[in-house]
């Protein structure tokens, strides 16, 4: 566990300045029926000249970013240690403008043991081709690699691309898509075939977009290839609000010998103020009651408009609860300035942290507040509870209803807070 604190302690403080917001840390909390613990944590480490803001994208609670390098940590309940198992390094172009070369050193008991490429090549602002390979390193081999090539039409839409697979140094298959543009320059259809030899193409697959005035899909159409003729496969519906976000996506199951289509599943999307996501439902239909079972949720907690904290929740049908979904329950994103984070601490003089953070008994503070004064705030600033750090560095919050809150406290005149969730 300390080795966790460590790593966090060091992405909350080797970024200070605020030229740009970047992400910094992430960490995983599992659910095991009964318990909350860690599960992985990455750190991620950006160059200072790379300020193309198009590599970040939080709106959809899914981070886009693309860093320059990053570290993922496994932990290993076993040991009580985190396992360090991705190192993994990008490097751009002249401006950062594209990314030229990803590199991920895969370790196995700390010791790495294969390596991935993805190289891209460019024309202009158009990707032209990427490399793939797998490697192991001892003893060295490659066991895997793949090609993909772009072509593109006079108005710079790719129409076609070609993925192509090699298995041991051998010729696996090729995977052509072929797109066709509408006149607002959005793909209309898209052919997907399949090739052994890379010169006969066999159909697989075809889908037709539509879409809706405001030039988002409304519906894809997807087709299946048998026997020398196209069959409906499915249909997705998307609905959306006045600001053009989605809020919900429905999957129809086409019936062949009805001809009709059948509700299969959905994905409801509740958002803060018309944008900001709140949670997500997903939900399979019931075909014997005709309606929507709801069986699992995710929520999204935002500080400031920015994503700091998501929950997982499955619906039990033995008891009729939802409950944190086992496995991936909590992810928690910090960055390199956010109120969810420590602020004005040196790296040589503290090293605080709050764990385990969610908690539902006892909070526990790693670092130097013996005998230091606390608050405790709701996160629309409501006073909670206050005290002093005892000698156990504990402060119990099992009273708390469950949300999140904040946790200030003083050290050498510098100002300690970081935002905790109470389950």
């Amino acid at each position: 566990m300390k080795q966790y604190l460590f790593l966090i302690l060091i992405a909350f403080t080797a970024y200070t300045g605020k030229a740009q917001l970047k992400m910094i840390a992430k960490s995983t909390y599992a659910y095991n029926g009964v318990n909350f613990f860690l599960q992985d944590t990455s750190v991620y480490f950006n160059n200072p000249a790379n300020t193309n803001p198009v590599h970040e994208d939080f709106v959809e609670a899914y981070n886009y970013a693309i860093y320059d390098s990053s570290h993922y940590y496994y932990f290993n309940q076993a040991t009580q240690q985190l396992d360090f198992i991705t190192r993994s390094l990008v490097t751009f172009d002249a401006g950062f403008a594209h990314q030229t070369l990803a590199t991920s050193y895969n370790y196995t008991n700390n010791i790495n043991d294969t390596k991935d490429d993805y190289t891209n090549f460019y024309t202009g602002n158009n990707l032209d081709s990427q490399y793939f390979e797998h490697t192991i390193i001892s003893p060295l081999s490659t066991i895997f690699y793949s090609k993909n090539y772009l072509h593109y039409t006079i108005g710079n839409n790719n129409d076609t691309t070609w993925y192509v697979s090699f298995q041991n140094g051998n010729y696996f298959k090729t995977t052509k898509y072929v797109y066709t543009y509408n006149a607002q320059n959005l793909i209309d259809e898209t052919f997907v075939s399949e090739s052994t030899d890379s010169i006969t193409y066999v159909n697989k697959i075809r889908s037709k977009n539509y879409y809706n005035l405001a030039n988002n899909i409304d519906s894809i159409v997807t087709f299946f290839w048998q026997n020398g003729n196209w069959y409906k496969y499915k249909k997705d519906l998307y609905e959306y609000n006045g600001n053009n976000m989605i809020t919900s996506k429905e999957v129809l199951s086409f019936n062949l010998a009805t001809q009709l289509y059948i509700p299969s599943g959905r994905r409801q999307y509740a958002r803060s103020n018309g944008t900001l996501l709140d949670s997500t439902y997903h939900q399979s239909y019931d075909q014997i009651a005709l309606h929507y079972d709801t069986l699992n949720k995710y929520g999204f907690v935002h500080t400031n408009g920015l994503l700091i904290r998501s929950h997982a929740y499955t619906f039990n049908t033995g008891t009729n609860l939802w409950e944190p979904t086992q496995g991936v329950s909590v992810i928690n994103y910090y960055y390199n300035y956010l109120p969810n984070a420590t602020s004005n601490i040196s790296a040589k003089s503290n090293d605080f942290f709050l764990y385990p953070n969610p908690c539902e008994t006892y909070l526990h503070i790693q670092g130097d507040l013996v005998g230091e004064k606390f608050v405790i705030y709701s996160v629309d600033g409501k006073f909670i509870q206050s005290g002093i750090v005892g000698t156990n560095r504990q402060i119990f919050v099992q009273t708390l209803p469950e949300g999140n809150y904040f946790f200030r406290s003083e050290k050498d005149g510098k100002r300690i807070q970081e935002i905790f969730l109470k389950q």
